[in-house]
């Protein structure tokens, strides 16, 4: 049998594409954290588009318009900040300093209680270990500085980055069609069409997303914090917060949170804990009847399962900024397959 040779030929294009997308990753890797900002910066020029429409048709120059939503947008964090993030930072300092030694005591306390009738007990604890894991989460967030001024300072960061994803989204939004013509400058003009197409249609998703999940997180949030402090309930900022932020996950969210919320506040009350737990548990039905039928455009066409796992995925990898963008990111995967499977 006679030996049979291939000759493998590779054209310089071809090599030239390799290196090229072999560069591309090598920047994606080193730089993700700029171009994460980029894509958060479009997709908060995505959401605030609409409203900037509307101002249009009623004739208000856009220059005018754009500079009222996000100059509204900076009043609204900066009384959020000034309102919420001192509190949440004396907050979440003192539970995580005290509730350790509390949960130990609530346990054992349960046991000599339970235990007497011969019931079912808890496994004890050793509070050292919880102190150990709230300790470690001060450190990595910034909240193990001695005061707010110094917490302040240390998350300059991350007030930076903010400040680049606001200025980059405030010019993509200021002139008409700003994303496009930014896309148009990245993108070969041989895949315009098809560029400006997928973008259409993820745009549209996104922006009702976002809109839908902070009408949930906010009507969660502003319900939840005035009777959880009227109920007398220890932490109840930090708690409103929990629970709201647990809206993003669809299905198991609310499920986890109410559980954290009966938890937390059976340690103070067992009592507080079945009023709060009820009133949760009923704030989510009216969500359910009510809300949600509202904004149920919100869906990306993303399984719930989908979406729980880009989550974890995305807050292993990258953290805080892998969580808030894991899902939008999915959508735009999920849009190109579904592209490729038609094709």
């Amino acid at each position: 049998m006679e030996n049979q040779r291939y000759t493998l030929d590779i054209s310089t294009g071809t090599i030239l594409r390799f290196v090229t997308i072999g560069i591309a990753l090598t920047l994606l890797f080193f730089l993700w954290k700029i171009v994460a900002g980029l894509f958060l910066a479009i997709i908060i020029a995505a959401t605030v588009e609409p409203a900037i429409q509307f101002f249009g048709r009623h004739h208000i120059p856009r220059p005018l318009s754009v500079g009222a939503i996000y100059g509204l947008g900076i009043l609204a964090l900066g009384g959020l900040f000034y309102l919420v993030f001192p509190n949440l930072f004396f907050e979440f300092r003192d539970f995580s300093a005290t509730f350790p030694d509390r949960y130990a005591e609530f346990i054992h306390s349960f046991n000599q209680t339970v235990g007497a009738f011969g019931a079912f007990s808890l496994p004890e604890v050793d509070g050292s270990g919880l102190g150990n894991f709230f300790e470690n989460i001060r450190n990595q967030t910034g909240l193990g500085a001695s005061d707010f001024f110094s917490f302040i300072v240390a998350a300059a960061g991350g007030v930076l980055a903010a400040v680049f994803v606001f200025v980059i989204s405030f010019y993509l939004s200021l002139e008409e069609s700003g994303i496009e013509k930014f896309l148009r400058s990245l993108i070969p003009q041989s895949h315009h069409e098809y560029a400006f197409d997928l973008w259409r249609r993820i745009k549209g998703k996104l922006s009702k997303w976002v809109r839908a999940q902070l009408i949930l997180m906010l009507f969660v949030g502003f319900v939840m914090f005035p009777v959880l402090w009227a109920l007398g309930v220890k932490y109840a900022l930090s708690l409103a917060i929990l629970v709201a932020l647990f809206e993003v996950i669809p299905v198991i969210g609310p499920i986890v949170a109410g559980t954290l919320l009966f938890f937390f506040i059976l340690i103070q009350s067992p009592t507080l804990a079945i009023i709060a737990f009820g009133v949760y548990v009923l704030l989510q039905q009216i969500q359910a009847h009510l809300i949600v039928p509202a904004v149920v455009s919100r869906a990306l066409g993303l399984n719930p399962v989908v979406i729980i796992l880009l989550l974890v995925v995305g807050g292993s990898l990258g953290g805080l900024w892998g969580a808030v963008l894991a899902i939008p990111f999915g959508a735009v995967i999920n849009e190109l397959l579904g592209d490729i499977r038609v094709s």
